[in-house]
């Protein structure tokens, strides 16, 4: 299987658990918007000085954009249909 992880999804989720903390949402928004590596570094150090709730919110909506099942493909499905569209 592949995944596709969509940094939009991410943020979506991100902003839905730091409704309370806008200082660290707008930070994550800003790295993720710009792909910007040291914008994120940032960002996750934002979030070791912030409660411990809010660290382990970020840590879970991270981990299940990670792994949930919905953005994987399997390429065999993707495979025979690209080649039975050329058909």
């Amino acid at each position: 299987m592949m995944k596709i992880a969509r940094l939009t999804e991410l943020r979506r989720r991100l902003r839905s658990v730091l409704v309370d903390t806008p200082d660290l949402a707008d930070a994550f928004e800003r790295a993720l918007v710009h792909h910007d590596e040291r914008a994120l570094g940032d960002a996750f150090e934002k979030l070791h000085r912030t409660s411990d709730g809010v660290r382990r919110d970020v840590e879970a909506v991270i981990v299940d954009w990670l792994f949930d099942p919905e953005g994987e493909i399997n390429l065999a499905n993707v495979a025979s249909a690209t080649s039975s569209s050329y058909h």
